[in-house]
């Protein structure tokens, strides 16, 4: 059985907390928070797979919420009473990496946006840990190719006249 995802749901309703708790409880692991200063805290003891997150918080507000988040890593899907299409872009712009509509959401399209961020955020991390490796290696391969290079001129480079002499220098 695989590992449930842990969410951190962040939002300053009570009620909504529930909801989502509820919806996503029997497949995930999901944690709430009623503000911004309480969802670094819990950032900062516990790791999470997913944040959600209201743009409207008690003590923070907007894409200022995403931007005060963005900086631990996990990524963030907006859960928001707001469809507006400005809105939208500022969040994905600031760092969201999903966009939901409360009104409009439901227990199975909550799953499946979760789960969605949570593997393209996977599949991304792979990516950038392949390319990072592949410019490792790439530079080993250039240092081994000089090495060989260097060792296979060195006849050359000794019989070479490297000072200042040439047979065309004025003297």
């Amino acid at each position: 059985m695989p590992t449930p995802l842990h969410v951190l749901h962040i939002d300053d309703s009570p009620a909504i907390l529930e909801t989502v708790k509820y919806a996503l409880g029997d497949e995930m692991i999901v944690d709430g928070a009623r503000s911004l200063a309480e969802a670094r805290e819990k950032l900062e003891r516990n790791s999470y797979d997913i944040l959600l997150v209201d743009l409207g918080l008690g003590d923070s507000g907007g894409v200022g919420t995403i931007e005060a988040l963005k900086g631990y890593g996990v990524p963030i899907v907006v859960l928001s009473g707001l469809d507006d299409p400005e809105i939208l872009a500022a969040a994905a712009e600031a760092g969201a990496s999903d966009y939901l509509t409360k009104p409009a959401v439901t227990s199975v399209t909550l799953r499946s946006k979760v789960k969605f961020t949570h593997a393209r955020h996977k599949r991304q991390i792979g990516q950038e840990k392949q390319r990072e490796m592949n410019r490792q290696i790439g530079a080993k391969r250039k240092a081994a190719f000089e090495a060989v290079a260097f060792e296979a001129l060195k006849p050359f480079i000794s019989c070479a006249d490297v000072g200042s002499r040439t047979p065309f220098a004025r003297v």
